[in-house]
C-alpha cells in the first residue's frame, strides 16, 4: 500500500495578498500531479529558473 503526501513550501496569499507555493515534483510524480490538476480543475505551471519573488 502506498501513501500520497503533498507538502507545499511557501505562502498562499493571506489577507488578500498574493503568495507563492513551491511543489517539488520528480518524473515519477508527473502522473499524480496531473491527477491533482484534474481534481482541482487547475493547471500547475513549471516555475521559471530565474523567478524573482
Amino acid at each position: 500500500m502506498s501513501e500520497t503526501y503533498i507538502h507545499r513550501i511557501g505562502r498562499s496569499g493571506r489577507f488578500g495578498r498574493k503568495g507563492v507555493a513551491i511543489n517539488f515534483v520528480t518524473n515519477d510524480d508527473i502522473r499524480l500531479l496531473r491527477d491533482i490538476e484534474l481534481f482541482f480543475s487547475t493547471q500547475i505551471d513549471e516555475m521559471p529558473v530565474n523567478l524573482e519573488v
